[in-house]
């Protein structure tokens, strides 16, 4: 009788173009798990989550759980998890559960001895410090555009706009921001603002969460270039 297994899959969503897919990954579970006799019931997969999340755990373990499952197959160690913590308490959970965790390059990932032990931790914190060296690296280039008055995100901050890849104001929303201003004076709240805005005419981005935001903080204003430039 065929042990049974259930694959993971998943992708940053920060991944670049030359990041393994969701399928790929997912064909290598495939034939691992045939080369090994697993009956493979269910893959699950995680696009655009963040490695750190650690709420995707349940839904694994939800699925072993149903599934009876004793075998865990990833593609990589850093698809689990990418902070050295998360990566070795979850395992050592699984171990002391009885379930087998197997990566298709390396194969059963084993915690019954020190040396193995250690070699996990390591790799969980090398692939913590990669993750960290790429968050910084993101932020300081969307800062440099930022100051630029680049294009640096796909939406652009309200009371902006882009123009040929330039951050530009955006005169509507602009008096907009004015008018929530007063709105935050008067002590208004998002649902309100909300009505304010449209009794003016005003038919820009306006949604609650928006205006919840701007009502906050007000300061979305700091990452537009100068009036006039």
């Amino acid at each position: 009788m065929l042990s049974k297994a259930i694959g993971y899959i998943r992708r940053s969503k920060k991944s670049e173009a030359a990041t393994v897919s969701l399928q790929e990954q997912s064909q290598q579970i495939s034939r691992y798990c045939f080369a090994h006799e697993f009956e493979l019931v269910q893959v699950i997969s995680h696009d655009g989550v963040s490695g750190t999340k650690r709420e995707r755990f349940k839904d694994i373990e939800v699925a072993l759980a149903l599934s009876q499952a004793k075998v865990l197959v990833i593609y990589n160690l850093d698809r689990l998890a990418r902070d050295g913590d998360g990566l070795m308490g979850y395992l050592k959970l699984l171990h002391k559960r009885g379930t087998d965790v197997h990566e298709t390059s390396s194969g059963r990932i084993n915690l019954d001895k020190a040396l193995e032990r250690f070699t996990v931790s390591v790799r969980g914190a090398v692939d913590e410090m990669y993750a960290g060296i790429i968050s910084e690296k993101t932020k300081d280039a969307l800062r440099y555009k930022r100051e630029q008055g680049q294009r640096y995100t796909n939406l652009p901050p309200f009371g902006s706009a882009y123009r040929d890849g330039l951050l530009i104001v955006h005169p509507e929303e602009q008096r907009a921001l004015e008018l929530i201003q007063s709105y935050r004076a008067l002590g208004l709240g998002a649902r309100r603002a909300q009505k304010a805005l449209q009794k003016t005419g005003y038919q820009g981005r306006m949604g609650v969460s928006t205006l919840h935001r701007l009502l906050r903080s007000l300061q979305i204003t700091s990452d537009l270039p100068p009036k006039g430039g």
